[in-house]
């Protein structure tokens, strides 16, 4: 079952590859090609479990943090958010980022509930900035800020915040705290499914619709 995912991941990184070949978003980039070696070396970081024997969490969870900026800024530029909440919006993420950072090293679980819980504030803010009409498009995005693809908008922005209370957080709430000696390396190499159940909920949605909705805003 472990290995049907991995190859699902494998085609749809291809795929999406091939899609941004034709798109050439910059930022769209770095957040497809991490997105495409994370799901190809997949690591939990929690108890440092790899997949394969040479992956290193360490250079896995550094990749994604630029990815996981680029596409903060990514979304803050397609929706022309500027001034004040652009500052907000991204020194939201780069603390959550921190957090992720404390969480992976020390091993204790709340620091990544702080960091999923930054990542759904700034989700909630999204829905605040556009619902205050404070985004105003330029001339280039006139057709996408018609008033049907802001309903669209939101309502894919109130689908992220239910999973981030419903599933993502209670997650790591419930997660128990584990030591960690370093995080170059990993220390567990299995393929066993019922070790990787629990995160395959969030990996398959984080690199297909994460992936997906950088490349349709390119």
């Amino acid at each position: 079952m472990l290995w049907i995912w991995w190859y699902i991941m494998l085609n749809n990184s291809i795929l999406n590859i091939y899609i941004w070949n034709i798109k050439q978003n910059k930022l769209a980039l770095i957040f497809i090609l991490t997105n495409a070696y994370r799901s190809t070396f997949p690591v939990l970081h929690y108890n440092n479990t790899c997949m394969f024997q040479y992956c290193s969490p360490f250079i896995e969870r550094s990749l994604s943090t630029a990815a996981e900026l680029a596409f903060t800024c990514q979304i803050i530029n397609w929706l022309n958010i500027t001034g004040i909440r652009r500052i907000i919006n991204i020194f939201s993420i780069i603390v959550a980022e921190i957090c992720c950072w404390k969480g992976i090293i020390t091993g204790l679980s709340y620091w990544h509930v702080l960091e999923e819980s930054l990542w759904c504030f700034n989700a909630i803010l999204l829905i605040i900035w556009l619902d205050s009409n404070s985004i105003k498009p330029d001339s280039i995005q006139k057709i996408i800020y018609k008033h049907k693809y802001k309903y669209i908008i939101k309502s894919v922005i109130y689908c992220y915040i239910f999973y981030m209370l419903i599933y993502d957080i209670p997650l790591y709430i419930n997660r128990p705290n584990v030591v960690k000696g370093e995080i170059l390396t990993c220390k567990h190499i299995t393929h066993d499914i019922n070790v990787w159940y629990n995160n395959l909920v969030w990996m398959t949605g984080y690199f297909t619709l994460g992936s997906w909705a950088s490349l349709l805003i390119s």
